[in-house]
C-alpha cells in the first residue's frame, strides 16, 4: 500500500470499499481524477454524482471521462456541494470530499467550512449503513487551516452511536500536510 500522498491512501481505502452498482458522490470534482477513479470502481451500473462550482472543473472532468469512455457513469453538476439534496435522492454508499482549491486555477476560489458542513450534514443523511465518507482537508492555502479546524470541531460532536469518525495526519511532514477524515455510518 502506498500512502505517500493523501489521495493514494484514500484511493486504497475506496478500492476496498466501493462495489459495482454503487451510487457515490464526488462533492468536489477538482480536475476529475477522483470521479474517473470512482466511475471505474462502480462499473457500468453504478453512478457518480460530481459537484463543483467552477465550470473549468466540470470541463476537465468531462474530458477525462470521455477519453476513457466513462461519461455515462458520472452526472456532472455545476453547483455547490451544499445543494447535494437538490440532485441526489437515493441512498449512497460513499462520498468523497477534497477540500481546498482547484489546482492550476484561481486560488481565491476555495471550499468554505460553512458550505462543507452543510454538505456533510446532507450526505450523512443519504449514507447507507456501513457507508463511507472520505475527506481530504488541505491546510496549506489561505483559509484551509481554519476550514480544517471548523470541520474537526463539527465532527467531534457527531453522535458516536450512529457514526465512527477517524482523523489521520502525517506526523513527520515538513510542510503543512493535509488532514484526512474518514466517516462510517454504523448499523441503525
Amino acid at each position: 500500500m502506498n500512502f505517500s500522498s493523501a489521495t493514494s491512501f484514500i484511493h486504497f481505502i475506496l478500492k476496498n470499499h466501493v462495489k459495482k452498482k454503487d451510487i457515490i458522490i464526488d462533492a468536489t470534482l477538482g480536475n476529475g481524477n477522483d470521479a474517473l477513479f470512482l466511475a471505474q470502481l462502480t462499473g457500468a451500473n453504478g453512478l457518480v454524482y460530481g459537484f463543483d462550482i467552477q465550470k473549468n472543473a466540470i470541463d476537465s472532468t468531462e474530458k477525462k471521462l470521455i477519453e476513457k469512455k466513462l461519461e455515462d457513469r458520472v452526472k456532472l453538476i455545476l453547483d455547490s456541494h451544499e445543494n447535494i439534496d437538490k440532485y441526489v435522492k437515493q441512498k449512497i454508499s460513499t462520498a468523497v470530499f477534497n477540500l481546498g482549491y482547484l489546482p492550476d486555477a484561481d486560488r481565491s476560489i476555495i471550499t468554505t467550512p460553512q458550505s462543507t458542513i452543510i454538505a456533510l450534514r446532507k450526505v450523512m443523511k443519504l449514507l447507507k449503513n456501513e457507508g463511507l465518507i472520505t475527506i481530504v482537508s488541505y491546510i496549506e492555502h489561505q483559509g484551509g487551516y481554519e476550514e480544517s479546524i471548523e470541520l474537526e470541531n463539527f465532527l467531534k460532536i457527531i453522535d458516536e452511536k450512529k457514526y465512527k469518525i477517524l482523523k489521520i495526519n502525517y506526523l513527520n511532514d515538513k510542510k503543512k500536510a493535509p488532514v484526512l477524515f474518514l466517516i462510517t455510518k454504523k448499523f441503525a
